[in-house]
């Protein structure tokens, strides 16, 4: 099993919050339109590392929150939020530097710092090595 930092951080802070979240499924409600929205693009990403849809995915599920009374930073509205996060997306894509060959089992990709920086000058596929660890979604 691998635990992110959040997920030790929240162990250590707060041993039961850990338990509800992680091992019970509870999520906390947010009304903060840039968390959720936030969330909607991670899940965007993801769809994109699986070769899916990731504007359609965005879309629907930043759509979850459309009605949700959410409090928004100044000048941010549903809309405006989703059009950014339709161009980050399209942004992201073009620059296709990032490719997980198996996205379904390769959680984790390994590689050193000069074959990240050799890899983000040359192929557009990252490949496994023997040094640091990225999280993918």
């Amino acid at each position: 099993m691998t635990y992110s930092y959040t997920q030790i951080s929240q162990y250590l802070t707060c041993p039961r919050r850990y338990r509800h979240r992680y091992l019970d499924g509870w999520q906390e409600k947010d009304s903060r339109a840039a968390m959720l929205f936030g969330r909607a693009f991670e899940q965007a990403l993801s769809a994109y590392f699986l070769r899916e849809d990731a504007a359609a995915v965005l879309f629907r599920e930043w759509s979850r929150c459309q009605n949700q009374g959410l409090h928004y930073s100044k000048g941010d509205t549903w809309d405006r939020m989703l059009q950014q996060g339709i161009q980050l997306l399209d942004r992201f894509c073009q620059d296709d530097r990032i490719r997980i060959r198996r996205p379904r089992s390769e959680l984790q990709i390994k590689f050193t710092r000069r074959r990240f920086v050799e890899q983000m000058t040359s192929s557009p596929t990252l490949t496994p090595s023997e040094s640091s660890t990225v999280m993918a979604a």
